[in-house]
């Protein structure tokens, strides 16, 4: 668990600097808005699937 774990932290992690450069871009004039919701929505959509993997991961050890 404990790889899986890690990938699903730098996954996020990655996916969290993408939106820090884009809100960076955006501050400067060098981004525009639609690029800013594509970095949000990458965000959310990760934490969705970190969400659904900790739950089968806690229903598989008997949590609930």
């Amino acid at each position: 668990a404990a790889p899986a774990t890690g990938a699903r932290l730098a996954s996020a992690m990655a996916a969290l600097d993408l939106l820090r450069l884009d809100l960076l871009k955006l501050g400067s004039g060098h981004a525009g808005a639609s690029e800013l919701t594509a970095a949000i929505k990458r965000v959310r959509d990760l934490g969705f699937r970190v969400n659904a993997i900790d739950e089968v991961n806690r229903r598989a050890e008997g949590g609930s």
